[in-house]
């Protein structure tokens, strides 16, 4: 089945501004995964966030970072016009349960 995940977190301008500015702004993400139960797709996505926060500061050649020590929220979607939109959305990327996607070419893109 497929489940639409999604997640916040804090980009590397944006960490760096929280810290020095003493801000609380964050960004968010969202990534369907097709998951045999909603409880793996959730797991899943979370091991998929947290590569991906590595991945927005690697590139941008910021200190280390862990989206899970910082705890931010994740979820399974459920309302139904986020729904409909993700459905429909381009921005959104599509990956499979235990399948990385390419993260760089996604944290490229949402970096620019």
């Amino acid at each position: 089945m497929r489940y639409l995940f999604r997640f916040g977190f804090e980009s590397p301008d944006e960490f760096a501004a929280n810290r020095d500015g003493g801000w609380d702004d964050e960004s968010s993400e969202t990534v369907w995964i097709d998951a045999p139960s909603a409880d793996a797709a959730l797991s899943w996505g979370q091991s998929l966030a947290e590569r991906f926060v590595e991945k927005l500061f690697e590139l941008a050649n910021a200190e280390g970072y862990s989206w899970q020590a910082r705890g931010f929220a994740s979820w399974i979607e459920s309302e139904a016009s986020v729904l409909e939109w993700a459905r429909t959305s381009p921005e959104v990327f599509a990956t499979d349960y235990g399948q990385m996607p390419d993260l760089a070419a996604l944290a490229a893109l949402r970096s620019e």
